[in-house]
């Protein structure tokens, strides 16, 4: 016959073994984690049955085009030139032009203002009564009253027999002179070339 210690031996065995099978069957029939879950999803096949992938649609940015910037009403503002007369009238007209063409349209009137107030000396007293609320009016007035319509040869003969008159200072003779070359070089190159231009003025200078 088995002694009391012989049988409590086998019952304590007995239990630990039923308590091994039932935490194997536990374990077999739980779900896997979340980690083994995100493991599999990230190094698995294509092949393999068992992992689901999901493809994410690509996104196409569309690109706007850039819309053309406008001239900034300060910007046209510096480049426009005080006007004068004759001698820097093509630069203040070109200039203007363009100014005019590239602000906004709201910005218009404005404009028409700061080149108003750019007109100095005699072009200001030629434009003094008239209507200068557009830029096509003022454009007109000044061609009308500056632009010379004398001849080349003219326009030659006054800048080579030019003198110093009485009481005349430096100043006033050199601006005389240099307002009788703009005009010469103005007549003489109108039917040029860029290049013949050029060269045209260069030798006017010689």
């Amino acid at each position: 016959m088995k002694s009391n210690l012989e049988i409590d031996k086998e019952k304590y065995l007995k239990t630990i073994r039923a308590k091994e099978l039932l935490n194997k069957s536990v374990r077999s029939l739980s779900p896997a984690s979340d980690s083994d879950n995100s493991i599999k999803r990230r190094t698995g096949l294509r092949t393999d049955k068992g992992v689901v992938h999901t493809e994410l649609p690509i996104t196409k940015r569309i690109r706007k085009p850039k819309d053309m910037s406008e001239m900034d009403i300060d910007k046209a503002t510096t480049l426009i030139p005080v006007c004068t007369g004759a001698k820097n009238l093509s630069e203040f007209i070109n200039t203007c032009d363009i100014a005019v063409k590239s602000v906004d349209k709201n910005n218009l009137p404005l404009l028409i203002k700061i080149i108003n107030s750019k007109l100095a000396g005699n072009v200001l007293e030629a434009t003094k009564y008239q209507d200068t609320e557009k830029w096509e009016d003022i454009k007109s007035i000044l061609k009308g009253a500056f632009e010379h319509r004398a001849s080349e040869r003219t326009l030659t003969i006054g800048l080579n027999f030019a003198r110093m008159e009485e009481n005349e200072n430096v100043t006033s003779f050199a601006s005389r002179v240099e307002e009788l070359y703009y005009n010469l070089c103005t007549e003489g190159s109108k039917d040029m070339s860029e290049e013949e231009s050029r060269v045209y003025k260069k030798q006017l200078k010689n």
